[in-house]
Formats: C-alpha cells, sequence, structure tokens
C-alpha cells in the first residue's frame, strides 16, 4: 500500500539524521544544550509542567461531487465544478508533563466553513414530460429537460401521469430565462486525546497512543427556479394547465404548505415554480490512533520536526437528501419529500507534517509548518443523488454514498508556551 510506503519513508529519513544523539546529561535547567558540534541547539522542556500550544490554520480540501445532470439538454450541469478553497481555523493545545518520560496530550482543532458556489441563466425552456422537442415548450425546438436520469424525478413523473395530464395532452415546463444555482459548505472539528513518550534524556522520536474523535459535516445544494408554463391555455378552452396536486402527491410528495392545489398557468397570472434539491452528510468518527513525533534536526535556536497520525476509526456516516418544489405567485402550493440513512463503516484518518520552531526564550517557541491529512470511506454530500433507487412502481428509496476519500492541507503558524 502507499500509505505504509509513506511511513516506511518517513521512518528511514528519521533514522538516517545526523547528530541523533544529543548531550543533556548534566542540563541545568536554564542554559541552552550543544550538540556534538558546539552549536547552541535548544533549551530542553522541564522534567515536570505544563505545555500550551495556539495555532492558525489555512487548509483547503479536495472535494468530489457527482456527475449526474441536474436537468438535462443543451444547457445541462451538474456539481462537479464546485471546488472549495482555502478557509482558515485554529488548534488548541496542552499537554501535562506528567515525569521526564511521559505527557498526556489534548488537542481541539476547527475550521471554517468550506464554502463553493456557482449559477447562472438558462436561456432555453426547462420540460417536466418530454416536450423538448416541441417548438411550443421553446420556440428553437430543442428545449431543456427532466428526465428518469436527471435530478427532480418528482416533477417528471407527476407530469407524465394522467393524473395531471390526461393522454399526455399538456407539456409542462419552466420558460426560458429560469436561473439556477449551486453552493456548497463543509466544515470539520477534530478532538484528540494522546498518552505519549516524551522527547527528553536522549529520545529524538516520541511515540503515543490516544482516542480521537473527527466530525466531517457537509452539505450541498441544486436550485432552478423560474415561471411555470404549459402549452394549453384556458382560452383555448383546454382544462390541461395544471399540474396538480393529485399527481404530486402519487409520486412520493408531500404537501408542505399552500393552499393545495398544485400549480396552474392562468391567463393574466403569474406562477414562479423553485425546484430545490438540497443534500446533507455527516461521518462521525471515533476510535484510536498512535502517534509519532520526532526531531530531524536542530541548529541553533531552530528545531525541524516530523509530525504522524494514523488510526483505523468506526464511522457513523449519515446522509439526507431534501426536495422542495416551492410555488410563488397565484400558486403558492409547496410539496417536498426528505429521504435518509445511515450505515457503520470502516474509515482510516492519519495525518504527516513537517515543523520548523523557533526557540525565543526558555519558555516560548514560534511554531510554523504544512501538514496533510487523509480521511477515507467518507460521505459527501455532493454524491448522495448517486443513492436513490426506484422499484418497478416508482417508489424512491436511499442508500447513503459512502467510499469517498477526502485530503486536507494546508500551512499553521503558533506559539507554544512551556512552564
Amino acid at each position: 500500500m502507499k500509505t505504509s510506503c509513506g511511513w516506511s519513508v518517513l521512518l528511514t529519513f528519521l533514522v538516517a539524521v545526523p547528530g541523533f544523539a544529543r548531550a543533556q546529561d548534566n542540563y541545568d535547567g536554564t542554559s541552552p544544550i550543544s550538540d556534538s558540534y558546539g552549536d547552541s541547539v535548544f533549551y530542553p522542556e522541564p522534567d515536570y509542567g505544563f505545555r500550551f500550544q495556539a495555532d492558525a490554520l489555512i487548509w483547503s480540501r479536495t472535494s468530489s461531487n457527482s456527475s449526474a445532470p441536474i436537468i438535462g439538454g443543451p444547457e445541462t450541469f451538474n456539481l462537479g465544478g464546485l471546488s472549495p478553497s482555502y478557509v482558515g481555523g485554529y488548534r488548541l493545545g496542552g499537554a501535562w508533563l506528567i515525569d521526564p518520560n511521559y505527557e498526556m496530550e489534548g488537542v481541539w482543532t476547527s475550521f471554517s466553513d468550506w464554502t463553493a458556489s456557482g449559477g447562472g441563466v438558462l436561456s432555453r425552456a426547462v420540460a417536466f414530460n418530454g416536450g423538448q422537442a416541441s417548438a411550443l415548450v421553446d420556440p428553437s425546438g430543442n428545449a431543456n429537460f427532466l428526465n428518469t436520469g436527471t435530478y427532480f424525478r418528482p416533477i417528471f413523473d407527476a407530469a407524465m401521469d394522467p393524473l395531471a395530464n390526461p393522454a399526455i395532452q399538456n407539456y409542462a415546463f419552466l420558460k426560458g430565462g429560469s436561473t439556477y444555482a449551486l453552493y456548497s459548505t463543509s466544515t470539520l472539528y477534530d478532538v484528540q486525546a494522546n498518552f505519549k513518550t516524551r522527547r527528553t534524556n536522549d529520545q529524538r522520536i516520541s511515540f503515543g497512543v490516544g482516542y480521537r474523535n473527527i466530525r466531517l459535516s457537509e452539505g450541498t445544494t441544486a436550485g432552478v427556479s423560474g415561471v411555470f408554463g404549459t402549452n394549453d391555455l384556458p382560452g383555448g378552452g383546454n382544462a390541461n394547465n395544471t399540474l396538480s396536486d393529485a399527481a404530486l402527491t402519487a409520486h412520493g410528495l408531500t404537501l408542505i404548505s399552500g393552499a393545495g392545489d398544485g400549480w396552474t398557468n392562468t391567463v393574466g397570472s403569474t406562477t414562479t415554480l423553485s425546484l430545490l434539491w438540497n443534500g446533507t452528510t455527516t461521518n462521525q468518527l471515533n476510535g484510536f490512533q498512535g502517534t509519532m513525533d520526532a526531531s530531524l534536526l536542530e541548529r541553533g535556536i531552530f528545531t525541524l520536526e516530523g509530525l504522524a497520525r494514523a488510526g483505523v476509526f468506526y464511522n457513523r456516516m449519515s446522509g439526507t437528501i431534501r426536495e422542495t418544489y416551492a410555488g410563488g405567485g397565484a400558486d403558492d402550493s409547496v410539496y417536498g419529500r426528505t429521504l435518509t440513512d445511515q450505515r457503520d463503516v470502516v474509515s482510516f484518518a492519519g495525518n504527516l507534517g513537517l515543523n520548523g520552531v523557533f526557540q525565543v526564550t526558555d519558555h516560548v517557541r514560534i511554531r510554523t509548518g504544512y501538514e496533510v491529512m487523509l480521511l477515507t470511506n467518507a460521505a459527501e454530500s455532493g454524491k448522495q443523488q448517486n443513492g436513490v433507487s426506484y422499484n418497478s412502481v416508482g417508489i424512491a428509496s436511499y442508500s447513503v454514498q459512502g467510499g469517498s476519500t477526502v485530503v486536507l492541507h494546508g500551512a499553521r503558524a503558533g506559539v507554544e508556551v512551556v512552564w
């Protein structure tokens, strides 16, 4: 495995660093220790005491989303372009220096929300029930469309149902000029409690074991909004200008608010319609990890350090899909459905980092560095539509989608105080 290879390379590098022994035998607790080259190296920590650390973080993360079309047609789009950028965060740590050999460490890490957004205007109509080739829906004869392979399938199924559309005489659609919007957000919290050996008394490498809790929460939204239209108008003597309540509720939707009479294309009045899809996921990881911290190089007041954290975790993975179809204007009926699922999986999480430490006094150090975090078998909100399936009679079910690998990485800078 690549991960095992990475740990092997790091361990080999640590062992190969020259000057690995350091002279501390006669340390008086105040003067800096010198290495074998006569350089002042650092002020070691006291045998007993406490350590506090505060870091500012600026990290980015990878995100993978479903490539399934939200709508089909010449202006099709999906969630694939949503990509979060760097955000700020912080890390607070404290340790009880139990004795010259052991310490107990606690660490809390939190980030602001990673967000991404997109959107635009659809110049062509969005056909609900197969009218994309009709000039009655769009003058181009090549409209966008919904079908069983896009998002918002309940609208397609309802518009195709004879309850709403006897003999399929009527085309229902959103008129050209509709807008679409995409948005995603995610956040991560990380809590650790580690029991570790100390890098004192000629020990450059510290090992430990600990408990860790990681919570990764995400939400993704896709929406299309416009003016509801039909090709049959009351002035022509046709009654099929409505997407009815009976058809909507027959295909898994529930009335949330409003008159409960579906949506009607009425002469002289405008009915707006918004199609909204929202997927949310939570990954709650609990488990144990191994830790390793090492001094790679010490010269003067500068120390180059490496860190590694790795563990296997029980991940309670949950997901929810909410679809909302909101009328406005002449018809204010709002319909929706909610699908939920959760399951337990095994995930791996680990960190690798390099830090530069500058000794300011015997009690204060300045730290800066770069770190990478890996989280496997996670559920991401932008992939959850892939978990919706239908049986032979059109009833929907949902299975939360996992299997994603999330990589987080970025810089850190902060201060450490020891007393």
